[in-house]
């Protein structure tokens, strides 16, 4: 059982830092003929290849390498897409899967110091094997970049892709994947509001009961549901569809959505969900637009080659009129349950 504080809260040292903060990289765990992608790597190497040189554009991204084998076939594709190969730094360490959004290192500053996070990873609740990808955040202390840097550990299960926080005291999340027994069944709700508070200096979380993608084995993480675009902004995942299986979910979610922007201020702008996208077996894939990332310059968007496509992408631009939206093709992705937040990890500035 961890150690809650249960005194009476004074203002926090902690601070969570939210994503459009200053970033020194951004980081990808590369598919491996070992992981889930072994059937259609040829396919997914080339959306992963497409983040790459759409990232190293204008920041540095961190690669993880299965091993030395795996860099040296990554780097000749990298090549031979002219990728910026000045803004690439490697890491060999072996993994099961390649969702750094739920392992990687989180991170929190404290007074003018950043700590780093090493919370623990189980497979979205023992659902998947998960030893390797829980023991990457530690064995990037390994390499130079880090090595200086402050780790902690944590000995509670969390997920990075399950919350999503707005840099000053808010936190969004969702009930059913933070309850969620297999993960952490001796914490209750009210003490992930302590956990929050003293881990990553959180003042409020605002709870979401409702919230659900059908095909996501997640149980609901919030990056596909509902981000923050600033510190009182939030985009959402919006059905106006009343015959689509995600509508009712999401039509509740959005009511608490708008009940908490009322009591805090707060605007809210929706994106639609795209039309249902299938696997071989017919199973609805949890396709989303909320599932961007936010880039030094730019915001990467996923695109699922559909007309809600460009109709999302203009939405969101005009929640980041100082960042360029940009579409990534996210198809075979998806096939995996993911999309691009999933895939990646964003490291902050010092």
């Amino acid at each position: 059982m961890p150690t809650i504080n249960t005194s009476k809260k004074t203002s926090s040292t902690i601070h969570s830092i939210p994503e459009w903060h200053s970033q020194s990289a951004l980081i990808l765990t590369w598919p491996h003929a070992g992981s889930d992608w072994k059937d259609s790597l040829s396919l997914i190497e080339q959306e992963y290849l497409s983040i790459a040189v759409a990232v190293t554009r204008t920041q540095c991204l961190f690669i993880i390498a299965h091993d030395e084998l795996h860099q040296t076939h990554i780097l000749t594709m990298l090549r031979s897409a002219r990728c910026n190969l000045a803004h690439v730094q490697w890491f060999i360490i072996a993994t099961n899967d390649t969702w750094i959004r739920d392992y990687g290192p989180l991170c929190v500053r404290s007074e003018n110091e950043l700590i780093f996070q090493d919370w623990q990873f189980d497979g979205w609740g023992k659902k998947f094997s998960a030893d390797l990808d829980n023991a990457v955040t530690n064995h990037l202390w390994r390499y130079e970049f880090f090595r200086n840097k402050k780790l902690t550990a944590v000995g509670i299960v969390l997920e990075g892709g399950s919350i999503d926080t707005n840099g000053r005291g808010l936190l969004l999340t969702n009930h059913r994947c933070l309850l969620d027994y297999s993960r952490n069944p001796k914490i209750l709700k009210l003490q992930w509001d302590d956990i929050f508070y003293e881990k990553l200096g959180i003042e409020k979380v605002l709870w979401l009961h409702h919230g659900y993608l059908e095909g996501d084995d997640t149980d609901g993480h919030i990056d596909t549901l509902a981000r923050f675009c600033s510190e009182s902004h939030i985009v959402y995942c919006q059905s106006s569809d009343k015959s689509d299986e995600n509508y009712q979910e999401l039509f509740q979610m959005e009511k608490e959505l708008h009940s908490y922007a009322k009591d805090l201020d707060l605007k809210l702008t929706a994106l639609p969900l795209p039309a249902p996208i299938r696997d071989k077996r017919g199973g609805r894939l949890p396709a989303t637009y909320a599932n961007f990332v936010i880039l030094n310059h730019n915001v990467l968007m996923p695109t699922y080659d559909e007309p809600m496509d460009d109709i999302a992408k203009g939405r969101l631009q005009s929640c980041f009129p100082e960042r360029q939206v940009v579409g990534i093709k996210s198809l075979k992705l998806l096939q995996q349950g993911g999309s691009l937040h999933c895939a990646t990890m964003n490291i902050p500035a010092d």
